[in-house]
């Protein structure tokens, strides 16, 4: 995702080392990894993951935390908009959650409030949803491919 928009007001970095006072720190790595990083970071303002599948408590940074889980695939190669884009929000602290519902708002996105466990059950429909439309998708690849159909024929059909 293109982070260009926010860099005249914001600095971004990925070096931990670098990272400068600030209202809000938001960690975008892979599910993995967010509890190691937040345990480097030692602030105490408030630090949040984008993760679905992953409980806002895995967050050790020592400060407030909280959640904003945009419901999107990210591919480099897809430009993003957040416009109407539904963000999951979850925070310990009421004040957060509000920080966090501006936030979204001011992307042009639909915010939500949901905890842990409604995340995790809507990020598991979510791929489950997403792959198996894919599978299905090359089913019937291979049957048409199968059949000496060209598959694209198909596919404009149904977008």
């Amino acid at each position: 995702m293109q982070l260009e928009f926010a860099e005249k007001d914001t600095k971004i970095t990925n070096e931990l080392s670098q990272l400068e006072d600030a209202d809000l720190y938001i960690i975008a790595v892979s599910d993995n990894s967010i509890a190691k990083v937040s345990s480097q970071m030692n602030r105490q303002r408030l630090v949040v993951h984008c993760a679905g599948g992953v409980d806002m408590k895995i967050l050790e940074s020592g400060g407030r935390k909280g959640v904003f889980y945009p419901l999107q695939t990210f591919t480099k190669s897809h430009e993003l908009s957040f416009k109407d884009l539904p963000i999951c929000i979850e925070a310990e602290d009421e004040k957060d959650k509000i920080t966090l519902f501006s936030l979204a708002k001011e992307l042009g996105a639909l915010p939500y409030e949901m905890n842990s466990s409604q995340r995790e059950v809507l990020h598991l429909t979510a791929v489950f949803i997403n792959n198996f439309g894919n599978h299905l998708f090359n089913i019937g690849i291979k049957i048409a491919e199968s059949n000496n159909i060209p598959w694209w024929i198909t596919e404009s059909n149904y977008s």
